[in-house]
């Protein structure tokens, strides 16, 4: 029997599928869960520290992509923009020394393509893009 992929989907759960799962428990799968019936039976485990900052931040990460996706097109940079610069306050308020506000995005909104040389005749490199774009980088200036 596979694992089950980690993203909590509530309408597979309203079926009652049986299996193996890797699923952080929220308020709404706790409620698909007291509906199980007679039949089947959900086993939980404690969420262990060291696996608690990849489960948090996985689950965290799905709320908000959907919760951006959800935005209108012609406000989505912009509300986004704000949603991380406001939930990023409110780490740094709730965990001491984390600094968090130092990776808020910028506004309106930039992603970083490329750091180039210049010639000797002070024209930027160009570097080519790749054909499918990375999905993260982070620079360590």
């Amino acid at each position: 029997m596979a694992l089950r992929e980690t993203e909590y989907n509530p309408v597979r759960m309203s079926r009652h599928d049986r299996g193996l799962y890797e699923v952080l428990i929220t308020e709404a799968l706790a409620a698909g869960l007291r509906e199980l019936g007679e039949r089947l039976e959900a086993r939980s485990t404690e969420l262990r520290a060291a696996e608690a900052a990849d489960r948090i931040a996985l689950h965290l990460s799905r709320v908000v992509q959907r919760a951006i996706a959800a935005i209108e097109d012609d406000t989505r940079v912009a509300s986004s923009i704000e949603l991380a610069r406001v939930l990023l306050e409110q780490i740094d308020a709730s965990v001491a020394d984390t600094n968090a506000t130092a990776d808020s995005p910028i506004a309106p909104g930039r992603v970083l393509r490329s750091i180039s040389a210049r010639h000797p005749d002070g024209s930027p490199e160009r570097i080519p893009e790749p054909l499918i774009r990375f999905r993260s980088s982070t620079p360590r200036c």
